[in-house]
């Protein structure tokens, strides 16, 4: 039987798996164990919405999506003026419920019509409800996340929303990152599991979410055939009893 490199990435309920006879990657694999230590940081996270997926992951099944809108008397002229309205909301948030904001993803947009800017904000919907983020943002009104964007999709995951926040804004000046994350949410990652075995990874049969691919087709050269990487993910069932945010409607605003 072929020895296969497997990698394995866990953030919340979302396992990533990633395995392949490549005879270097197999290699590379098999020193990994010999350090007896994995790889140091996340694997997996090549792209921004890889790394985004992951961190996404981090909230599990209680991420909310709120979308914080401006008034036409409170509206940032520009990029930085949106970033220096998120910090001071952060900020206040932090002295109201210190816990609330240890997990966070947001992601400026001006939307491509009419160029409003707005922000993307994800959080715990058990620390930050609706209520309670409405009453916090001075600036305009709270919405809750479109039904089609939810945090964790049924049929993409974390990764329909990472796509979502990290689709092209031309409002968005050249080299500034649109997104961005709590302090130390990196930490909150394990680091990846990287072995050689002689099976593949198995994948649940039930699950709430699962994606399958393969990165290139398989060919045959002079009876050879080149190698096979795959990848996988899967989110996990939630446990019996356990808690699922469901998006509501939206709320007063009421000054906290």
């Amino acid at each position: 039987m072929p020895d296969w490199c497997v990698v394995v990435q866990r953030s919340g309920p979302l396992t990533k798996t990633y395995f392949t006879d490549r005879h270097k990657s197999v290699a590379w694999a098999a020193r990994q164990q010999c350090r007896d230590g994995p790889p140091p940081g996340p694997y997996m996270w090549g792209t921004s919405e890889d790394k985004l997926e992951l961190y996404l992951a981090l909230f599990g099944f209680t991420g909310a999506h709120y979308v914080l809108t401006f008034r036409d008397e409170d509206l940032p002229p520009d990029f930085d003026g949106v970033k220096r309205c998120f910090r001071a909301f952060v900020t206040k948030a932090r002295r109201w419920r210190p816990e609330a904001l240890r997990k966070y993803v947001y992601a400026v947009e001006a939307g491509h019509e009419k160029g409003r800017w707005h922000i993307h904000f994800v959080a715990d919907a058990r620390l930050l409800p609706l209520e309670d983020v409405s009453g916090l943002w001075r600036y305009g009104f709270v919405n809750p996340g479109k039904a089609e964007y939810p945090v964790l999709h049924e049929k993409g995951g974390f990764h329909c929303l990472a796509h979502y926040f990290c689709k092209p804004d031309k409002f968005i000046p050249l080299g500034k990152h649109p997104w961005g994350v709590a302090e130390g949410m990196k930490t909150m990652i394990p680091p990846p599991s990287v072995r050689v075995q002689q099976r593949r990874p198995g994948i649940p049969q039930k699950n709430y979410y699962c994606s399958y691919r393969t990165k290139d087709p398989v060919r045959v050269v002079n009876g050879h055939s080149s190698a096979l990487m795959e990848y996988a993910s899967w989110v996990a069932l939630p446990k019996p009893g356990e808690y699922i945010y469901s998006p509501e409607k939206p709320a007063k605003t009421v000054a906290l």
